[in-house]
């Protein structure tokens, strides 16, 4: 459990892109994206969504595709909240499959492996607050499972999300990946305080500064961005990042990895 590790080298010496700089756990405070990362600049903007239009995309993926298929028969590819709702499902597969799942070593360097992989948060909450729009949320809820996080989705007293709805619904396809349940901001800083949660999305009004004093004392990042059905940045609010950098030569031999496709030597 680190941000950074080093495999028979210095622990020094983080390169943009090579070796992405940043920590896990007390060493950083925030969503995880590194320092020299291809993500990086994405916690300094501020992004929006366009117009949503059909992609045409089919939801394929084994997690993702018994909720596209369930929504498919409500029919509701026939609203605009729900082509966007459809749209988001196929994007957010499509960043897992190209980004997300992989290790990714942009620079193959001779004798040394630099990987760089996302893990999933572990125990994400899903807080729905006055506003929480419930396609929205249930896009959420996919991306939540998708990146192989256990989600708890909290409706706060004020929420005009109705327990029984088409999130509940929704919830359950996913079995013991996601619950529901109602707390008010008392009982939300409980599971905070007890480390039953590791990371906090947040859709609709913001929590109240007493709850949000309680995430910030327990190393617990809320993630306030407004929600993107762009999959390439909204499932970085449901990933941390890691990067490993390995000498995997011995005084030049390459050992086993001699037949890797490696970068020429200069």
């Amino acid at each position: 459990k680190a941000g950074n590790l080093y495999i028979n080298r210095v622990t020094t010496g983080a390169i943009v892109l090579r070796q992405p700089f940043g920590g896990m756990g007390k060493s950083a405070f925030g969503p995880g994206i590194k320092a020299g990362g291809p993500s990086y600049v994405a916690q300094l903007m501020d992004l929006a969504d366009g117009k949503p239009q059909r992609l045409g995309t089919s939801v394929s993926d084994p997690m993702l595709a018994p909720l596209a298929k369930f929504l498919a028969g409500k029919g509701i590819e026939n609203s605009e909240s729900g082509t966007s709702l459809m749209n988001a499902l196929a994007s957010y597969q499509e960043a897992w499959q190209q980004e997300f799942s992989r290790e990714h070593d942009h620079f193959k360097l001779l004798g040394q492996h630099n990987i760089r992989r996302y893990l999933p948060v572990g125990k994400l909450a899903l807080r729905l607050g006055s506003g929480a729009v419930e396609y929205q949320a249930i896009a959420a809820l996919a991306a939540g499972c998708l990146t192989g996080n256990r989600v708890l989705i909290s409706l706060a007293p004020e929420s005009e999300i109705n327990s029984g709805g088409l999130l509940e619904q929704c919830v359950a396809l996913f079995g013991g990946k996601a619950s529901i349940a109602r707390h008010d901001d008392d009982e939300l800083l409980g599971l905070i305080a007890s480390g039953a949660i590791d990371r906090l999305r947040v859709l609709g009004q913001s929590p109240g500064n007493g709850l949000l004093e309680a995430a910030c004392r327990a190393y617990v990042f809320v993630a306030r961005s407004p929600w993107l059905a762009c999959g390439r940045v909204e499932l970085l609010w449901y990933l941390k990042e890691q990067s490993i950098s390995d000498n995997y030569h011995r005084y030049g031999n390459l050992g086993e990895h001699g037949a890797e496709g490696r970068s020429p030597v200069p």
